[in-house]
């Protein structure tokens, strides 16, 4: 059961806030020592999450979600609207990125951040051939893919998501110097995982750099991750009450928190 989105469109309505929460547990001994070690299991992340000028059917969305969840009592997945859905987002050659035969990955060069990110992808093959990844998370959700590229003789790549047999998709001319592109849409096709993928045309050399993954139409800053990725398993609502506050003639407003376990993702 994930997080819904808004109209098909989005999470959360912007500014979002996102705060880690972190405790120390201190021993003291009958002589007055102490001692003090940080409590890794207890800390936690919360967002607080505003939402203005929502439809009669948006509020009752939400409002149905939270119902379901039973409060605070039943755990949901979220995909954190301020993360990257991708893990390993500059480890191209580490699993769970799958590259088709014919495809070599060379990473840790120069990247558009001024640090060593990038990745240099050759197809040397005479057919397409594609890098992939694929993550637990709603394929009928929008979603944006967003990445930096360049290649010399403005090679020709295609970017895009697949779920089961219908895809999102955009074919990219490549700028011989770092630019960002992205691709947003939504797949007609429900189901629980999606995979997101760049392809090279054949014989193709491009160096890439800063991919991510993010359930909006629109792209935002990127952050690097690790193994973890923003999609957290084990979500709650922080309250057990959801209140539903009429602004005007339809249009309504909600004020909620959701929290998870803290897990490292990257920066």
């Amino acid at each position: 059961m994930f997080y819904p989105q808004i109209n098909e469109k989005c999470l959360v309505q912007y500014p979002v806030k996102k705060v880690l929460k972190a405790r120390t547990i201190t021993t003291e001994t009958i002589e007055g020592n102490r001692a003090k070690l940080t409590d890794v299991g207890g800390a936690t992340y919360e967002w607080l999450l505003s939402y203005r000028g929502l439809t009669r059917e948006e509020a009752l969305e939400l409002k149905g979600f939270f119902s379901s969840t039973e409060g605070s009592l039943k755990p949901f997945s979220f995909i954190d609207p301020v993360g990257n859905i991708l893990r390993f987002s500059e480890a191209l050659s580490t699993s769970p990125w799958n590259a088709d035969v014919g495809l070599t990955i060379s990473s840790g060069l120069s990247d558009p951040f001024t640090g060593a990110g990038s990745s240099v992808l050759v197809n040397s093959t005479g057919m397409p051939a594609a890098l992939r990844q694929t993550c637990p998370v709603p394929s009928q959700y929008t979603y944006c893919l967003s990445f930096w590229a360049k290649g010399s003789g403005e090679p020709i790549i295609s970017a895009g998501w697949t779920a089961g047999s219908s895809s999102v998709l955009k074919t990219i001319r490549c700028s011989e110097e770092w630019k960002r592109y992205q691709i947003s849409g939504r797949s007609n096709r429900a189901g629980d995982a999606t995979t997101f993928w760049v392809e090279l045309s054949a014989g193709a050399r491009v160096e890439i750099a800063g991919l991510q993954a993010e359930a909006q139409l629109e792209a935002s800053g990127y952050r690097r991750t690790y193994a973890e990725s923003g999609v957290f398993d084990e979500a709650h609502f922080v309250d057990d009450d959801l209140s539903v506050i009429a602004m005007a003639r339809g249009e309504y407003s909600i004020d909620t928190k959701v929290e998870s376990q803290w897990k490292e993702i990257g920066s």
